[in-house]
């Protein structure tokens, strides 16, 4: 994966925020770690929130767990210098038992909670694949994390097929209800998931990246590996220049009202 150079700059915002941010690369995702002053509501301390990103430095990215020989790989990242440097999960399965699902999950901290209030709409990373076969690369939402809990996984068609070539690739998952096939009975449905407990349900509890060759929630029994790296909760394609546009649009009538 090849890397674009940035150059620094800043947005402002209303209310007088400034943004830093890299362009070209960072500039979508420095309108998506704004969208706390957009969104107008405020989530609770560890709860999901717009633009937020896992890259596995230390202390973010601990919460993500998974079989006995997951864990943090200090470097080979997608940011890496010739192979140096850019921590990443590394998910492992050997393929029996506690650890033979290739699958990690989060059940506590920043990765729950009102994903309709907060405007994220679909989770961003970056994969590699550590085996000698094609992955198919899904994420899942549970209610809560006991097995056999319901909840909602990527569909086949909206699967991200993911290469046995070594590499670093960018994968999109969105969490549109067209791109989510339901699993169990999850009370108050993806509304109820995604909205943190809207219609009757008890709020998103658990998200999981995985292989598996078809839509479960507990990932596929295999012995391989992948890695992952720079989660984020991001907008829908698009999402981050309509944001910057719909503002400036606000901006400009506010002016054109005073004057």
């Amino acid at each position: 994966m090849t890397n674009t150079s940035q150059r620094a700059f800043a947005l402002r915002f209303p209310f007088g925020r400034m943004l830093r941010c890299a362009w070209p690369t960072r500039v979508a995702r420095c309108a998506v770690a704004s969208a706390g002053v957009f969104a107008g509501g405020a989530q609770p301390a560890g709860a999901i929130v717009f633009g937020q990103r896992d890259t596995f430095t230390a202390p973010n990215g601990i919460l993500w767990a998974g079989g006995p020989m997951t864990g943090i790989v200090a470097d080979g990242g997608p940011a890496a210098v010739n192979g140096a440097g850019d921590p990443y999960l590394r998910v492992v399965s050997d393929g029996a038992g506690p650890g033979g699902k290739l699958v990690t999950h989060h059940s506590a901290g920043d990765w729950l909670g009102d994903y309709v209030t907060a405007g994220v709409t679909t989770i961003e990373m970056d994969l590699r694949n550590g085996t000698t076969q094609p992955l198919i690369m899904r994420i899942a939402i549970k209610q809560v994390s006991a097995q056999g809990s319901p909840g909602y996984c990527t569909t086949n068609d909206a699967a991200f097929v993911l290469p046995p070539d070594g590499e670093w690739h960018h994968a999109i998952f969105s969490l549109s209800i067209e791109s989510l096939m339901r699993i169990g009975n999850p009370n108050g449905g993806l509304a109820g998931l995604l909205g943190g407990g809207a219609g009757g349900g008890g709020g998103l509890q658990d998200l999981r990246i995985m292989h598996a060759n078809s839509p479960i929630l507990t990932g596929g029994t295999l012995v391989g590996e992948f890695g992952v790296d720079n989660i984020t909760a991001a907008p829908a394609p698009g999402g981050a220049a309509m944001l910057l546009v719909a503002f400036g649009l606000t901006s400009r009538r506010k002016r054109g009202r005073a004057a």
